[in-house]
């Protein structure tokens, strides 16, 4: 509340018509002058890709043009320096859809992107998706032109077997820069996997993420066989079909790169107790900050109470900064587990079945006041619920309360909470009445951001209610046309 989402397969994409003369074309200038600023410019941006500089000074450059990738990179570095839930954010997203629905195409085809299709972030291609035959013919001049970190890879070997330009793929200069691949819906076999990670032009490689068709048991074998990137840290499995089950995360656990990781995650991966066990007694993997369980899709994980006790003794569990338990039924082991979770700043508890009493105890405990961001979405806290967190000191900044059973005294304890920066409130049975007598007695929740249902609020409460908050989500509310 990255990877960019996840997209339509390459097959179902639109070729881009691009003529011979104007393919990869940049606004250079017309004189020698101005084309070297230009020159200087984007090679400033790629020398130094995580700074901001460069790209404004690029951008001072298409303003001079008249070009709209000068809004349009401001708009995007201003997006990235906010947070979610901050007032600017819905204006800024407008923008930046009109924007590229406008400019896409001809953005991509001066990218030099034909066959493969770029996504944009900080105002400029930082993501591009195709084949590996695709990939062979452009990359090395996409990236020529633009920050090129991230690749979404196509392959389909079912037919045609092994995807000979795999190994070319691996062989291109501009791979070196590459931070993150994703392989999502792919068919291919685990060498052909093997042989695409553990190749050593992956200089900068730092996050792998497999999706349908790579989360299987097999897979994970064949990459603990082999020494991934050292620079790789974060692993992303997320599937919604099969898994990797308790099997493939023994196999993890054994891998000689294991130890490394900063980010794991297991979403749906069809994972019982046994797994949490393997991960506890792996007590080498002290640098792990990010661990995502989350039960999903039709290869849930089917989690218990006693599993996520065994989890909480790993002796690398206290140095966890961010959890993620969503939809696992370990409600009933959430306290204990937070008492050993001491640097946690962000946790997903929704519907973990954590009830009023559970909340109660994690609200007392040492980790509290350094949570972030916590969502509780989906668990039957109630009005009880509300009344512990209106008790709390602080609470934080972030906190998700979707489908918890608050009603109309729920929302009159939250009136008395502390202020907290974004607070969801969606899917409560709070009566339109509430809203409207809370307002009138200056007794709303305290926060900067709220998101609501507002289904049947007459007009003047939906303003009422968007006047005081500098941020409002309203669900149900109808404006201009759809009236």
């Amino acid at each position: 509340m990255g990877f960019p989402p996840t997209r339509a397969r390459i097959g179902s994409s639109r070729r881009h018509q691009v003529s011979p003369a104007n393919s990869g074309a940049l606004p250079y200038g017309q004189n020698v002058d101005e084309q070297s600023r230009w020159k200087e410019c984007i090679a400033a941006v790629l020398r130094e890709p995580d700074s901001d500089a460069p790209r404004r000074a690029l951008a001072e450059l298409y303003a001079e043009s008249g070009d709209a990738r000068a809004e349009f990179i401001d708009v995007q570095l201003q997006l990235e320096s906010l947070p979610v839930w901050d007032s600017k954010v819905p204006a800024l997203r407008k923008i930046e859809k009109r924007l590229l629905e406008n400019n896409k195409s001809q953005w991509a085809v001066e990218t030099g992107c034909v066959d493969l299709r770029p996504s944009f972030r900080r105002g400029l291609a930082y993501c591009v998706e195709g084949t590996a035959k695709a990939l062979c013919a452009e990359l090395n001049g996409v990236a020529a032109r633009a920050p090129i970190a991230n690749l979404l890879l196509a392959v389909d070997e079912e037919e045609t077997g092994p995807d000979p330009d795999l190994q070319r793929l691996v062989e291109l200069d501009s791979l070196q820069n590459i931070r993150a691949l994703e392989l999502f819906e792919c068919d291919l076999g685990p060498d052909s996997l093997s042989r695409l990670i553990a190749h050593p032009n992956w200089k900068k490689l730092e996050i792998l993420r497999l999706g349908s068709g790579t989360c299987e048991l097999k897979f994970m074998e064949a990459l603990a066989r082999i020494e991934l990137p050292p620079a790789l840290v974060d692993l992303r499995l997320n599937e919604n079909m099969g898994g990797i089950g308790d099997e493939g995360v023994l196999a993890l656990a054994q891998a000689p790169w294991f130890h490394r990781l900063r980010r794991l995650e297991l979403v749906g991966q069809s994972l019982t107790d046994d797994s949490l066990f393997i991960l506890a007694e792996f007590t080498e993997n002290e640098k792990l900050e990010h661990l995502d369980l989350a039960s999903i899709g039709y290869a849930d994980n089917d989690l218990t109470d006693e599993g996520l006790r065994d989890l909480a003794d790993g002796p690398w569990f206290p140095n966890l900064r961010v959890l993620g338990l969503h939809g696992c039924a370990v409600g009933g082991a959430i306290p204990s587990t937070f008492a050993r979770a001491r640097n946690l700043h962000t946790a997903n508890l929704s519907r973990t079945g954590l009830d009023a009493d559970k909340l109660r105890f994690i609200s007392a405990m040492e980790v509290w006041p350094r949570l972030k961001e916590l969502n509780l979405g989906g668990n039957p806290l109630g009005d009880d619920g509300a009344e512990f967190l209106a008790q709390c000191s602080s609470l934080p900044a972030v906190l998700d309360l979707k489908s918890c059973e608050i009603g109309t005294a729920g929302l009159v304890h939250l009136s008395r909470a502390p202020e907290v920066s974004a607070l969801d409130l969606r899917g409560n049975s709070i009566e339109t009445e509430a809203w409207s007598d809370a307002l009138a007695a200056d007794r709303l929740p305290k926060s900067y951001a709220l998101a609501t249902d507002a289904h049947d609020w007459p007009e003047d409460l939906v303003a009422a209610i968007e006047a005081h908050y500098p941020r409002t989500d309203l669900a149900g509310v109808k404006r201009g046309s759809d009236r």
